[in-house]
Parts: structure tokens; sequence; C-alpha cells
């Protein structure tokens, strides 16, 4: 309920966006952390060859 007893506005929105949203920080998420973890194991590649 909102304030004085009034009832809150309700927003809504297709389950099919909020997917497709979801999907989509899942996959920035992934990406970002699949790059950070590459960047790191060859900074530990190159190491190893030269010494």
């Amino acid at each position: 309920m909102g304030h004085n007893g009034e009832a809150a506005p309700r927003v809504c929105v297709p389950a099919n966006e909020v997917s497709v949203f979801i999907g989509l920080l899942c996959g920035m998420l992934i990406r970002r952390k699949n790059a950070s973890s590459s960047q790191y194991t060859t900074n530990k590649d190159t190491r190893d060859t030269e010494g």
C-alpha cells in the first residue's frame, strides 16, 4: 500500500524482456571474468617461457 491507504502504483514489465536483460548482464559479467583470468594466465605463461 502507498501513503494514506492508497494502493501503490504497479509497474508491469513483460517477463521475456526481464529475462533478456538478465541474460545480457550475465553475459557481460562472464566475459569480464574470462578476460581478466585469461590476462593473468598469459602473463604467467610468458614469465615461464622467458625464465
